[in-house]
């Protein structure tokens, strides 16, 4: 078994590769998650562990927000001020959902909420169509697991790629909402949101926002 780097180095990826038989794979696999957790967080863990006071001082909005991403399978978008509690609230609602919804007999257990950012999906892209031909891939993927992409800055994403907004990474996932093949749960500030609009207003479009308001500190000590 060894790791080797690749053209996305930079971007911090890089490969293993373990020659073993048929008969043995079973047994290497989890030898490889237990190597890798040494040096680094697997994304989906991230939806897994939520902070348990997450919904405090908003059980409706969580329930209503839940309710969306569960029952209506809704593009979310969460919207409030920073250090307001989106990310925990967002979290705690994947976590949630990834308990609900219901998985074929004998699926695997498979985690279906990712984050991603902007710059991990096209780091290392160089040429022409090569960060087109990641996002496609993870679309499949997603599409595949039946999963959901979550992204704690929108405005990150959608500015991802450089060069013209309608060129970019946001626009080019948002023609994968528009066809029904991508799913999305993410935050903003007001003032992203509102650049998002004018930037992308079509991005802005496929989510169903929800305000994140500022807790009330004399109800939640309550």
């Amino acid at each position: 078994i060894y790791s080797f780097g690749s053209a996305f180095l930079d971007g911090g990826i890089f490969g293993i590769y373990a020659g073993t038989s048929p008969e043995q794979v079973a047994e290497l696999v989890p030898v490889l998650a237990d190597e890798l957790a040494k040096v680094a967080e697997s994304v989906p863990s991230r939806s897994l562990r939520p902070p348990s006071t997450a919904a405090m001082g908003r059980e409706e909005l969580h329930a209503t927000v839940l309710a969306r991403v569960v029952e209506a399978r809704a593009s979310v978008l969460l919207v409030g001020p920073a250090g307001v509690g989106k990310t925990s609230l967002l979290l705690d609602v994947a976590a949630k959902a990834e308990q609900r919804l219901p998985r074929p007999e004998g699926a695997p257990r498979v985690p279906r909420f990712w984050w991603p950012s902007g710059a991990r999906l096209i780091a290392g892209m160089y040429y022409l169509g090569e960060w087109e031909a990641r996002c496609d891939q993870v679309v499949a993927e997603l599409r595949d697991l039946d999963g959901t992409l979550c992204v704690d800055n929108l405005m990150e994403l959608a500015r991802a790629a450089g060069g013209a907004p309608e060129a970019g990474l946001g626009a080019y996932l948002q023609r994968w909402m528009e066809k029904g093949d991508l799913r999305m749960l993410a935050e903003c500030t007001p003032a992203e949101l509102d650049a998002c609009r004018r930037v992308l207003p079509g991005l802005a479009a496929r989510f169903e926002v929800f305000r994140v308001p500022p807790l009330d500190r004399v109800a939640v000590r309550q």
